[in-house]
């Protein structure tokens, strides 16, 4: 009886042990699978950051250099420029005329052949017009141009090419020609209405494009109706007497500004001067 006993205690004995060790084999198992995962895990979590730091350094060094670059690029086109800081002016492509010694109709066509030469385009109206169909029974005090663009430079660095210094807004001056030339803007206007055809003349120094001689006599008379001056009016009867005038088209034309009266006293004084 107690062998029999004896051997049931040793297997229960052998039994717990057996229990213990599977116990503690498996709880050894399931730790190392546990601290295996986790070191997995926490390998993982560390490497995400690192590649993450390496793109933003990489990105970094990437602007960091076109930073640099763009700074080079600003400090290469500084030491282009001129080292007063100003730019120079190109050289006019039209070499300018001389304008010594010639008379009111060759002076007036070498300054519109130059200017038209440079793009643009002078139609002469005014006082010098009436210089160039009067001839010399007109005193010119100066030659005044319509041009449909006016550009400040170019035109300056013209006239200072032709001799002329620039006085006031359009206006040039010549000490040694003694006249001072005008740009005026659009449109070619004789009183309130706008001319439709400009005759060119040939000259010697170039083409002149100008009022036909009666739109240079509305043109004068205008100044006449308007402001009273003497002049404007001698002017027109200068030009009227010296070249064929429309004077059924001045006399309408009269009308419509108000100003049939007067045109009666230059209608008169016409008359005197035949």
């Amino acid at each position: 009886m107690k062998s029999k006993r004896a051997a049931k205690g040793k297997s229960r004995v052998n039994a717990k042990t057996k229990t213990k060790s599977k116990t503690k084999t498996k709880s050894k198992s399931k730790t190392k699978s546990k601290t295996k995962s986790k070191s997995k895990s926490k390998s993982k979590v560390k490497l995400k950051p690192k590649s993450r730091t390496k793109t933003k350094t990489k990105a970094g060094v990437k602007n960091s250099k076109t930073i640099k670059a763009k700074k080079k690029a600003s400090v290469k086109g500084a030491t282009k420029k001129p080292s007063d800081g100003v730019r120079k002016s190109k050289p006019l492509p039209v070499k300018p005329p001389s304008l010594e010694g010639k008379g009111i109709r060759e002076l007036a066509a070498a300054i519109s052949s130059y200017i038209k030469a440079l793009g643009f385009d002078p139609v002469l109206t005014g006082q010098g017009c009436a210089a160039v169909y009067g001839a010399s029974g007109i005193h010119l005090r100066g030659l005044e141009f319509v041009i449909s663009e006016y550009i400040s430079k170019k035109i300056e660095a013209a006239m200072k090419e032709l001799g002329f210094k620039h006085l006031v807004h359009r206006t040039y001056g010549s000490e040694k020609l003694g006249i001072e030339v005008s740009f005026l803007p659009p449109p070619v206007c004789v009183g309130d209405e706008m001319v439709g055809d400009i005759p060119v003349i040939k000259t010697s120094s170039g083409d002149l494009s100008l009022l036909s001689p009666t739109d240079c006599v509305r043109h004068r008379l205008a100044y006449y109706y308007r402001f009273g001056n003497k002049d404007g009016l001698d002017e027109a009867l200068i030009v009227a007497r010296k070249n064929k005038v429309d004077l059924d088209l001045i006399e309408r034309w009269s009308h419509w500004e108000w100003a049939s009266d007067k045109f009666q006293d230059f209608h008169d004084l016409l008359r005197g001067f035949m």
